[in-house]
């Protein structure tokens, strides 16, 4: 799988200096990036320029070498103990394939793994809505499908992400050693403080020094205001179109590539146009295909779909 990186991108070589990383592994559209807002306010962690560098992820990426990665990161080795990487591309096997096996390949580099969960229906919703806005699922590469919402069915690469257990299988042998450490979304909504005095003691990181600013429910507040206003937004740009003498005044005015990039830009805020809700029958067929999973993930994970998301599970008696 490529990650359709830039040709012209070079090299950078320095020394490596970074010994210990952070790597936010998934799942995509499960809080990961809520989760890097937090860890980022932390003064012994050093974040990138780019919150999904995916570098373990593909091999175009993998090729530019640890300088350059390194390279990406605000990293003080006087006061950063970590670097911190968001890259959700980590555990989506088997699109991705190789990261465990480069995460090998750069000892003596240690790494502590933090991979968040989310209700996988509405993990797949969002998924859906995501990826018809951007067009993308892996990486930076454009996606074969014409359509994303659900009314053209759910792809391959959502289904593999909502199979939580089979991607942290992934991650065994880190989850066994203590250095893989599982949450989900909607643990950290309820708890944030809670939560992220966990993740401060898994790191073994002073919890007092993150703040508690970037509260998923004001988040979330935020975002709904900003889209109902973006959907608002376009529609009067295309009822403004529709006006001939505006539009002939405005492209007189304006430079085309600005209106492009404006009338994309709205567009994209406004959000995509199809279905992005299971119905009754999708929301079933899902949760029958992905029960296996959410078995494994509550037997040998310890996260408790029943409890977590309010998907019942068949007992060790209706299985046997």
């Amino acid at each position: 799988m490529s990650f359709c990186a830039n040709k012209h991108e070079k090299r950078l070589y320095g020394e490596g200096v970074i010994q210990n990383f952070v790597l936010i592994i998934g799942a995509m559209k499960s809080g990961t990036t809520t989760l890097y807002d937090y860890l980022a306010q932390h003064p012994q962690i050093a974040v990138g320029s780019e919150k999904e560098p995916s570098f373990f992820a593909f091999e175009e990426r993998w090729a530019l070498g640890f300088d350059w990665y390194e390279s990406k990161f605000s990293y003080d080795p006087n006061r950063h103990l970590y670097a911190l990487d968001g890259s959700t591309d980590y555990t989506k096997h088997p699109f991705c394939e190789k990261v465990v096996e480069r995460l090998k390949a750069s000892a003596p580099r240690r790494f502590k793994l933090i991979y968040i969960m989310r209700h996988p229906l509405r993990r797949i919703e969002s998924h859906a809505r995501h990826a018809e806005t951007f067009k993308r699922e892996i990486g930076r590469c454009l996606s074969p499908r014409e359509a994303h919402g659900l009314d053209a069915g759910i792809s391959p690469v959502s289904m593999a992400i909502s199979r939580y257990a089979y991607q942290i299988d992934k991650y065994l042998e880190y989850y066994d050693k203590g250095d893989l450490l599982l949450l989900t979304l909607e643990q950290l909504a309820r708890e944030p403080g809670a939560v992220l005095a966990k993740v401060c003691k898994f790191l073994e990181l002073d919890a007092a020094s993150v703040g508690e600013t970037l509260l998923k429910s004001n988040v979330a507040e935020r975002k709904a205001s900003s889209h109902s206003l973006s959907r608002s937004l376009y529609a009067h740009w295309q009822t403004l179109k529709g006006i001939t003498p505006l539009r002939r005044l405005v492209k007189s005015v304006v430079p085309r590539s600005l209106r492009a990039r404006v009338y994309s830009e709205v567009k994209t805020m406004a959000g995509p146009q199809g279905r992005f809700v299971l119905n009754e029958r999708e929301a079933d067929a899902v949760t029958a295909i992905l029960i296996p999973d959410l078995i494994r993930l509550r037997d040998r994970y310890g996260i408790d779909a029943e409890k977590e998301w309010g998907i019942a599970l068949p007992t060790n008696a209706d299985l046997a």
